[in-house]
């Protein structure tokens, strides 16, 4: 017998004997090992009969120990999480038995019909229930292996990104432009507030379904943080391929929730919201290069397209462009060389519109093939110079029947409408996969926001092509 199947072995003997604990007529007990997860604990499914239970070893004690911590605070709380059933040194332990069926596979099977959708708006209020009524309890310095989402904690997530993918893809960049780069992302973050509870891998691989009711695990590595990163967790799953129409949907209700709360602004937290959408991506990318293209595990290998799908939607909204310049050329260079990936390109058009202020300057062109518009909305009346519409955008009501009630403006618009319709139908035929149309005014508030709103709306009743709005200055979508 081998060191490792003594080993093995041992830890048979060992969850037998603590399931047998558990009752008088446990005794024809069977181990079997679960598939392994990407860390270095170990999961085993132990039956007799009817009964059965989850065995974990895991060697790391502290991380048990948070653990441990962490599923007393939240069953204290009533929060759905497995039940510990007995342990043994503080490395052995039998979890109450959840089954199989996680969310990730329901979704999978129900393409996103309205059940799809009711379970994920269970899970964004369950979230909050974690993020607030429970983490303003915990005392986070018993979190492993970090206490707070500080810049260190970024740091270590971004160089992990840097290492294990983006040095892969491009070898010779300039490490010390790099990290400057860093350094700025990570202190703009900080300035969100950070003191709730960060689940860190809320995703639905990790969301268990049990007669109707959803169940929640693998938390121990959560920590004090900001709110936005776990719903990006979530909505910007990889492998869940969430649409976009259902990520607007359940974040428009996530903040309903939230407001209910009366802890945070809502419209601070959308601020934020991308940014913090970007670190997941990073960090989710680093743990595919180090699985995936280092350690050539398939099913890390097959995330890798869909995520950088993620980071080709979420790039533009984030302050990237603006702030972090030498970052934002490289994940432009690398979308860029990463698009001949199977299952990464879209045949549908992608046409991305933008709003912005002409002080900022034009909005760049991802793509880098130039294909597009930008249309000049200050030749129209500006309501941003009335009093009473100063303080509003393009999106408000007044501000939408102030503009459509000139009849130059709708003449300007069908002529913008003309134009883009012309294009989409040729980019189509064509086969072309990307077009950008801009519209810029003084402020980017009021005239752009709303011809961009109009344009998002006549394509979306007269094609079908996938759209993305961003408003540069207001930066909600």
């Amino acid at each position: 017998m081998t060191g490792s199947e003594d080993l093995s072995s041992s830890k048979h003997k060992i969850f037998i004997n603590l399931y047998q604990k558990l009752g008088d007529n446990r005794q024809l007990v069977r181990v079997e090992p679960l598939t392994p997860s990407g860390s270095s604990r170990e999961y085993f499914r132990i039956t007799s009969g009817k009964d059965r239970a989850i065995g974990m070893y895991n060697p790391d004690v502290s991380e048990n120990m948070a653990f441990q911590y962490l599923t007393d605070e939240f069953a204290a709380c009533r929060l759905k999480v497995p039940r510990i059933l007995i342990s043994y040194k503080n490395q052995y332990y039998l979890l109450e038995d959840l089954g199989d069926m996680t969310l990730f596979d329901f979704i999978r099977g129900n393409n996103f019909n309205s059940t799809v959708v009711d379970y994920l708006k269970i899970c964004v209020q369950q979230l909050l229930e974690f993020q607030v009524r429970a983490g303003l309890k915990l005392d986070f310095s018993r979190c492993y292996p970090q206490s707070k989402f500080d810049q260190e904690a970024m740091l270590m997530d971004l160089n992990y990104f840097k290492y294990y993918f983006l040095k892969l893809k491009i070898p010779h960049l300039n490490e010390h432009i790099l990290d400057g780069d860093f350094n700025l992302f990570s202190r703009y973050l900080l300035q969100a507030p950070g003191n709730f509870f960060m689940y860190r891998d809320f995703q639905s691989r990790n969301i268990m379904i049990v007669d109707e009711q959803l169940y929640f695990i693998d938390f121990q590595g959560g920590r004090q943080g900001p709110l936005q990163y776990d719903l990006g967790s979530l909505l910007f799953q990889a492998r869940a391929e969430i649409p976009d129409n259902i990520r607007q949907q359940i974040m428009n209700f996530y903040l309903t929730q939230l407001d209910q709360y009366n802890l945070v602004n809502c419209s601070k937290f959308t601020d934020y919201y991308y940014d913090f959408v970007l670190i997941r991506i990073f960090q989710t990318l680093g743990a595919y290069g180090f699985r995936g293209l280092i350690q050539q595990k398939p099913h890390f290998i097959k995330s890798i397209p869909l995520a950088l799908k993620n980071l080709d939607e979420v790039l533009a909204k984030t302050v990237i462009p603006l702030k972090c310049k030498y970052l934002y050329k490289l994940l432009l260079q690398l979308l860029e060389n990463e698009q001949k990936f199977q299952g990464y390109s879209d045949k549908k058009l992608k046409l991305t519109i933008y709003s912005f202020a002409y002080a900022s300057g034009i909005p760049t062109d991802k793509q880098g093939h130039g294909g597009g518009f930008v249309f000049d909305c200050r030749c129209l009346d500006n309501p941003g110079k009335i009093k009473k519409y100063a303080d509003l955008t393009g999106k408000s009501k007044s501000v939408q029947d102030f503009l459509q009630s000139r009849p130059e403006v709708i003449r300007w618009l069908n002529s913008a409408f003309d134009i883009v319709d012309q294009a989409v139908n040729t980019y189509q035929q064509r086969s072309f996969n990307s077009l950008t149309v801009c519209f810029g005014c003084t402020g980017g508030r009021h005239r752009s926001v709303f011809c961009a709103e109009k344009l998002r709306q006549h394509l979306m009743d007269k094609f079908d092509i996938n759209l993305d709005l961003i408003h540069s200055v207001i930066g909600a979508t």
